[in-house]
């Protein structure tokens, strides 16, 4: 049998073949040119969101597995940058102390320290990100104060009353203060009741106020990542893009710093606002025998009409009242400061509580704390 003969048959065209690698080289080209490009863009991007306006800078949060509660880790960053709105309009440089808390002076212990402490827990309204250390309101009461006791910050971001309660249990081991400011407000109380990881929350059962379990913080290696990215930072923080990233402190989504917004979306049941009042106020006053429990309400009222103080305010005073606990009410002092002075207490691009704010709220406290003789604690041999 004979195999056909392929002698005759025709060649693939030489030209086809050189078209073929010519589009290819061309495509290889054009794909090095976009990777470049796209890495100049990067680069010039991560450069511009870093010194021309700079993207917001946050610190690391850290779970302190012992009180089940979030701070922030000394091992990260301790100093940063923190801006607001798109153009970095406001600028605040914080610091983490030794013990994971923003503040301008690490903290010590009753021995240690030989003087009297006075400590306040709130959320980002109170914790400082939006101005200088020096204009928080730990030292300008101190200033104010005359340095006679220490003041402690234990605001953290989008935290509300129920982990509060953790946070004084462990600053009162450690630190011992004499006086407790707990900042709350309506939108905070009810916060308490919104699941959050690594932050202790509350669920009502049968009429009462129970604790739900808290699950430990966990951060996504990739979220890590992202958030070393200036350009991802601008977007998420400065001009909130992309609400469903969530920044290092924050513990449901969004790019708010703040946990009220958790609480705006739905209004709750005078009973179960009542309920929540007195589960915090009366958990606090039992948790700190022998130390000032004082809850603070209200905030920066910039007009010329009297205030009048929200429900919520309204039973916490009289929660206080009932348990006794110490109740101020800060919209009378922002009142007077406003009538005299015609000045923001806010941010015109945030609604953060700007430096002036924490100096009405500084005079207040100090005030309230040298309304009663404050002495150190005992000090345990």
């Amino acid at each position: 049998m004979t195999l056909p003969s392929t002698d005759n048959q025709p060649a693939a065209p030489a030209h086809g073949v050189a078209a073929a690698d010519t589009t290819s080289r061309t495509l290889m080209r054009f794909s090095a040119r976009i990777l470049g490009f796209a890495v100049v863009f990067v680069i010039a991007g991560e450069l511009f969101f870093r010194f021309a306006i700079p993207a917001a800078e946050l610190p690391i949060s850290q779970f302190n597995a012992e009180y089940k509660f979030r701070r922030y880790d000394p091992a990260g960053p301790r100093t940063g940058r923190f801006t607001s709105g798109r153009y970095a309009q406001a600028q605040g440089v914080w610091r983490v102390n030794d013990q994971g808390w923003i503040s301008h002076r690490d903290y010590l212990s009753a021995k240690a320290r030989g003087k009297p402490a006075v400590a306040y827990l709130g959320s980002s309204f109170v914790e400082g990100f939006y101005s200088d250390l020096d204009t928080h309101i730990a030292a300008r009461m101190e200033h104010r104060a005359g340095g006679k006791y220490d003041v402690y910050n234990f605001g953290m971001s989008d935290s509300v009353p129920s982990e509060h309660l953790r946070v004084a249990a462990y600053a009162a081991k450690a630190f011992e203060p004499r006086v407790l400011f707990f900042f709350c407000s309506s939108w905070h109380l009810a916060a308490s009741l919104s699941p959050a990881p690594g932050r202790q929350r509350w669920r009502l059962e049968g009429g009462r106020v129970v604790d739900r379990p808290v699950s430990p913080l966990r951060s996504g290696r990739i979220k890590a990542l992202a958030k070393r990215s200036a350009i991802i930072r601008y977007l998420v923080l400065n001009a909130h893009w992309r609400p469903k990233l969530a920044p290092a402190n924050a513990g449901g989504g969004g790019t708010v710093l703040n946990a009220a917004q958790a609480g705006k979306g739905k209004a709750r049941p005078v009973a179960e606002l009542r309920l929540l009042a007195e589960t915090m106020v009366r958990r606090a006053v039992a948790q700190h025998p022998g130390a000032r429990v004082v809850v603070v309400t209200g905030g920066p009222y910039a007009s010329d009409l009297p205030p009048q103080a929200p429900l919520v305010d309204q039973l916490l005073a009289q929660a206080c009242r009932t348990y006794g606990a110490e109740h101020v009410d800060l919209l009378p002092a922002f009142h007077a400061d406003w009538l005299q002075h015609h000045e923001p207490f806010q941010y015109a691009h945030d609604f953060h509580w700007n430096a002036r704010a924490f100096d009405v709220i500084a005079q207040r406290l100090v005030a309230v704390v040298a309304a009663k003789p404050v002495v150190a604690a005992p000090v345990t041999p």
